[in-house]
């Protein structure tokens, strides 16, 4: 009775592990899905990365330009809402859109 104990116990951890498994896949997978959506929106050609910063810096700019959908789409790439050119000392997206009186970029 042990045995068989033992044996569906196994038989749990081998499914979890592969449940966890195919969740990292689906991870990775979005995270490639956001990172070619940041390209795009950035107008990269294929076959270059693109950091986080440099998704987060076209932030900033799109902000002060005041185009909002440009905005929209790289929050949606996870573009990092904090991120200031300067490092941190400085303007953020947010920022730089109420400077300029660009309230739809604010909202």
């Amino acid at each position: 009775k042990a045995r068989k104990q033992m044996a569906e116990e196994q038989r749990i951890r081998e499914r979890k592990a592969a449940e966890k498994e195919e969740e990292l896949k689906e991870l990775k997978r979005q995270a490639e899905q956001a990172r070619i959506q940041a390209q795009k929106l950035m107008h990269v050609p294929s076959g270059f990365k693109v950091t986080e910063e440099e998704a987060s810096s076209a932030l900033v700019d799109a902000a002060d330009r005041g185009d909002a959908s440009k905005v929209l789409e790289l929050l949606a790439a996870r573009a990092d809402v904090n991120y200031s050119k300067d490092g941190g000392k400085g303007s953020t997206a947010i920022f730089k859109a109420a400077w300029k009186g660009h309230l739809d970029v604010v909202q």
